[in-house]
């Protein structure tokens, strides 16, 4: 790669830079209350900016890991808040869990409408495979094979309901069905 596109490369998070907000919450609060598109877009573009510096691996600055543990901070509040107690619990270890493996409960991917189709459609096509007499080696729902199958086909959003029965995204990750708290 050209020293110029590296450089390039590694300007491009410093031109969207925002002032980091010292309290998410409170952003939060007035977009949800106020409707305050101008909160909005200041946490979103920090958001941006932010991801933008993970994705080129660049080191974040204390303001930065500070506005990060509040944002999740914010997010368990919010979880709690209205009931989404995994979400919350998941939140809050990503920032407090100090790197620690954390215990879920299976039940909520148990009972999942979208976990238990894409489980059904990962077996028919092993199956598929199997008959061929293909090599079958781990395979999961990211597995570029799969997601491009017909099996994957009717698990894809617009095939189906968010709010009843999730879909498979197209990067292989499933987008739990809404109505599951």
């Amino acid at each position: 790669m050209r020293l110029s596109r590296l450089i390039e490369k590694g300007n491009i998070c410093l031109d969207k830079r925002e002032n980091i907000p010292g309290a998410p919450l409170w952003h939060m609060g007035k977009v949800a209350v106020f409707e305050s598109k101008d909160s909005f877009e200041f946490l979103q573009n920090t958001i941006d900016y932010l991801t933008c510096k993970a994705k080129f691996n660049k080191n974040f600055i204390d303001d930065e890991k500070e506005f990060m543990k509040e944002l999740f901070e914010a997010l368990w509040w919010g979880g709690k808040y209205h009931g989404f107690h995994e979400a919350a619990k998941l939140a809050n270890h990503y920032v407090n869990g100090e790197g620690k493996a954390l215990e879920i409960e299976p039940e909520i991917y148990k009972s999942s409408v979208i976990v238990s189709d894409a489980m059904l459609a990962l077996k028919n096509y092993i199956r598929d495979i199997s008959s061929k007499n293909k090599p079958i080696s781990l395979i999961k729902s990211s597995d570029p094979n799969f997601i491009r199958s017909n099996y994957a086909l009717l698990l894809k959003q617009g095939k189906r309901s968010a709010i009843r029965q999730g879909y498979l995204l197209n990067d292989g990750a499933l987008l739990v069905e809404q109505s599951n708290r």
